[in-house]
């Protein structure tokens, strides 16, 4: 039933004014950590319609938004998996957004670039880890992702001319590399 008015919620959520998506946001958080995966996968599909088509509103809300995706990381049902993934590519790409519209002499656009990068190296296991889902939908999510913060990474820092530094991409990939060499057994096969 709590599914249900979600979705309705959801449906109207195109006309809402700000105070009324902070509201809908509220409730939808509550529901990232349900037990119930269907609860769970409206919630993350409500925040995931927030992120995609109200970035205005996401903006200023974006620690909120990113302390609710962190704290939810450990529960997540498989069912909820993919709207979870299309959360984490848009407030990636939102953090890298925000590094970018600071002036580049500013301290405040490599704070950017270091909260995206934190971000990344915070979720990267359970995105490289949903390139093995077995829902087809979850995997293509996952590999949308990783491709997003490949090109955020590569922007934000692009590789240079100097030999050693090889921007956001090696960053990346040296994350990505430090993740299968990790401990976890399932991990490693990835």
């Amino acid at each position: 039933r709590r599914g249900t008015f979600t979705d309705l919620a959801l449906c109207l959520a195109g006309g809402l004014d700000d105070a009324a998506l902070s509201s809908l946001f509220k409730t939808a958080a509550v529901g990232l950590q349900d037990g119930d995966s269907g609860v769970q996968k409206k919630s993350y599909k409500v925040v995931a319609y927030l992120c995609a088509s109200r970035p205005e509103w996401v903006q200023p809300n974006l620690q909120t938004v990113v302390e609710a995706l962190v704290s939810g990381k450990e529960g997540v049902s498989s069912a909820a998996r993919r709207f979870r993934l299309r959360c984490l590519k848009h407030v990636i790409l939102l953090l890298g957004q925000q590094s970018d519209e600071q002036p580049a002499a500013d301290e405040g656009s490599e704070e950017g670039a270091s909260a995206q990068q934190q971000l990344v190296a915070s979720l990267l296991s359970e995105i490289v880890l949903s390139c093995k889902e077995a829902n087809q939908k979850s995997r293509a999510a996952a590999n949308e992702v990783l491709i997003s913060i490949a090109h955020a990474m590569d922007s934000a820092q692009p590789a240079t001319a100097i030999p050693g530094s090889g921007g956001g991409l090696q960053t990346l990939f040296t994350m990505i590399a430090g993740g299968l060499a990790g401990e976890s057994p399932h991990m490693v096969a990835a």
